[in-house]
């Protein structure tokens, strides 16, 4: 028999009383500047100029530090940076000052020490992780650490959190030596003279060093010593890469360069790999750490629902969330139960049919392999399975009649081939296809435009108003697999599979906003914005999408845009909670508001930022006392404030062997928090692409991949529809 369950994190208060004094400084620009990235470039330098601790609090816009440096030695080291010339923005720097104040703010303090302070633990703490390396043939899997600042109930505090990695070994060049026909645009690598730096893409090969005055040029712009012996030393035939974005690109030559593993790679490396830790075996390495941070004597323990039983909270038991799904009839299942989303919609029918008894198929074959023929025949069998054959115990309400329109087409494309692929599909259309299935290769590489196969036949079907299903050929034999694409099918063809029972009683729809910014390559300043909105009512059914583009200057979307997203004709009068992916600019909000008080609709902020969040873990003892780390249920809730929360808002089998990501929640004016809470928690049973519930909303799932998309120029013709064309 288990126990109470005690649930605890990886956040440590902050005793601010055995700090060392700190010292305050504030930077006087000239004209508009990013004070942010001029703040942490000055940051490095100040620190190597005068030692100590110092750090850019971004909350702050103040630079802090241990030691305090008179305004006589502020103007020569100022005098020092204009002279740089490797950061042109330090020309608009006027001056250094001492900001005359007693303290910063309770962030800035959690800054002080998360970016400063415990920077020294740093290598102690690889040390210790370092034991937790797994070595491959070709590449190697280690726990890395990151620390984080937060602010509990104003009370300043640090994180350290861990994930895995995968590093390929050896350099890039080494990597194209042992794989020489290897495409390596849209890897991802790391500066191999860098102790701390992040991974940045491969977008261009510019050529061989030897070529034109290429060696020269990079050892022009290069400073560091052993850079520059890497460069000198190279052949003339060594590769050079640009790596980055189109906003900001550097040039290296690949001997320079290691590969970071991410996950999209895992296929085209050849890497199968689930960097998942299970919770007892995180906490065998993070708990060492937090002593050796605590012996600093300014760190007090990590939160947990015992000491601060005020900071926790359980959707279920405290707040009563146990959500109903309703099917054909007003048959109602509980939401946590259902393990098979497929066998409950075959049990009890959709909650509302497609308005046809037929759906009409295509299957599209883009595979080169012999064996893709033998794998399609085997998912034409398993997907006919799903709508026809009564399960034991079930039945099977899935009663439509499907019809292949046509034997499946293979579809051998060669690159450059996009009038090949319209004429093929056009072709199709004219068929009437209710749904395309098209089978796709399990990597697909990426041009130098960024874009992939998979853009190019997700942007040809739209164009041509059919809507497909992407099957990768690794997953044509899997059921689950099947089990998603069926569930993906029904929403396509315009079925409803399930619903809330009981509607969301503090607003009329939940409205999912999505922005992607891409800088227009020849027009310097102008960004191209595309933004989409998704409204669902409030028992989670999807009422329509709208999209809009354009070309603007600067960061901020136009207010005409979000005007033509929310028309007076559709909210007016209505109250309207608005999901955020990441989080939410203030001028967004404002406008938002001011739509809002126009039409006489109420509009509630919500942002979701789903990634960087330290994570919540659960204890429990049985009667002997022996005690045992499990991860913390669906729901589990940390308090960072009255508006702020950390969420739990995934469940999976415990075959998984992983700890859940917690999702950060924040409200903005009057809107409670826990009816944020909940109107994320009942949007995460409400995705029909998925046999198991996201860890995200519905409402802001695909988040990502529909922006990127759009910004593409991947979208309907109709800007304004009701079919998830992103499923």
């Amino acid at each position: 028999m288990v126990m109470n369950l005690t649930l605890f994190n990886e956040i440590l208060p902050i005793n601010i009383s055995q700090l060392p004094n700190q010292y305050f400084y504030k930077l006087c620009t000239a004209g508009d500047v990013d004070l942010d990235s001029l703040g942490r470039s000055i940051k490095y330098r100040i620190q190597k100029y005068f030692r100590g601790v110092w750090v850019w609090s971004t909350n702050d816009q103040l630079l802090i530090s241990d030691k305090l440096i008179e305004y006589p030695e502020l103007q020569k080291f100022t005098q020092y940076l204009w002279i740089d010339q490797s950061n042109l923005t330090f020309n608009q720097l006027e001056g250094i000052e001492i900001e005359n104040i007693q303290c910063c703010t309770p962030q800035g303090i959690a800054d002080f020490c998360s970016q400063g302070l415990i920077k020294k633990y740093d290598q102690q703490i690889k040390k210790i992780l370092e034991q937790s390396k797994t070595a491959r043939r070709d590449y190697h899997i280690k726990l890395i650490h990151k620390f984080g600042s937060w602010v509990v109930n104003n009370q300043p505090c640090i994180s350290l959190s861990l994930k895995q990695e995968i590093n390929f070994n050896g350099t890039l060049q080494d990597y194209l030596t042992k794989f020489p026909n290897s495409n390596i645009i849209g890897l991802h690598v790391l500066d191999i003279t860098k102790p701390f730096n992040t991974a940045q893409e491969i977008i261009k090969i510019l050529g061989i060093l030897g070529e034109g005055n290429r060696r020269q040029r990079l050892l022009t712009w290069v400073k560091e010593p052993t850079m520059k012996k890497l460069i000198e030393e190279a052949p003339d035939s060594e590769l050079v890469v640009e790596i980055g974005n189109k906003k900001k690109s550097y040039h290296y030559i690949i001997s320079a360069l290691r590969i970071r593993v991410l996950n999209q790679d895992y296929l085209r490396l050849g890497i199968s790999e689930k960097l998942q830790i299970v919770s007892e075996e995180r906490l065998k390495y993070i708990e060492p750490l937090f002593r050796i941070l605590q012996s600093e004597g300014f760190l007090d323990k990590v939160y947990t629902s015992q000491r601060n039983p005020e900071l926790f909270r359980s959707c279920s038991e405290e707040w009563g969330y146990n959500p109903l799904l309703k099917f054909k009839n007003n048959a109602t299942v509980a939401a946590e139960s259902v393990q098979s989303t497929v066998q409950v919609v075959q049990k009890h029918g959709e909650f509302r049919k497609a308005d046809k008894s037929e759906i009409r198929i295509a299957i599209l074959n883009t595979l080169k392999s012999e064996n893709s023929t033998k794998l399609i025949e085997i998912f034409r069998n398993n997907f006919k399975k799903s709508f026809n054959q009564n399960l034991e115990g079930i039945g099977n309400q899935l009663k439509y009649k499907l019809k292949l329109v046509d034997q499946p087409i293979a579809l051998d494309l060669p690159k450059n081939s996009l009038s090949l692929l319209d004429s093929k599909i056009g072709e199709l259309s004219k068929k009437k296809p209710d749904i395309v299935i098209c089978v796709i290769p399990n990597f697909l590489s990426k041009g130098e435009d960024g874009r992939t196969l998979y853009d190019d036949l997700k942007q040809t079907f739209l164009k041509y108003n059919l809507q497909s299903q992407m099957l990768q050929e690794k997953t044509l034999t899997t059921s689950f697999a099947t089990k998603n694409i069926v569930l993906g099918v029904l929403a396509k063809i315009g079925s409803v599979p399930y619903i809330l029972q009981e509607p969301l009683t503090y607003t009329d729809f939940v409205v999912g906003l999505d922005v992607s910014r891409r800088r227009k390559k020849n027009l310097q300043g102008t960004n191209s914005v595309a933004a989409m909105t998704r409204i669902y009512s409030n028992q989670g059914e999807l009422v329509h999408y709208s999209i809009r583009d354009a070309t603007i200057d600067g960061e901020i979307i136009p207010k005409r845009m979000l005007y033509d997203l929310f028309p007076l004709h559709e909210y007016q009068g209505k109250r309207v909670v608005i999901h955020r992916d990441g989080n939410f600019p203030k001028e967004e909000r404002h406008a938002l508001e001011e739509i809002a008080e126009k039409i006489d609709a109420k509009f509630y902020f919500v942002s979701i930022i789903k990634s960087g969040n330290p994570r919540i873990y659960g204890r429990t003892k049985n009667e002997e006392g022996i005690g045992s780390y499990r991860k913390a249920p669906k729901g589990s809730i940390f308090l960072l404030s009255e508006t702020e929360a950390l969420l739990i808002s995934s469940d999976f089998p415990d075959r998984f062997r992983a700890t859940p990501q917690p999702l950060r929640i924040k409200t903005f004016g009057d809107f409670p928090l826990q009816s944020a809470v909940h109107s994320v928690l009942s949007l995460t049973y409400l995705h029909y692409g998925s046999e198991r519930p996201p860890r995200l909303p519905v409402s802001t799932y695909y988040a990502d991949s529909i922006s990127t998309m759009v910004s593409k120029g991947i979208k309907p013709k109709d800007v304004d529809g009701n079919i998830p064309f992103w499923l």
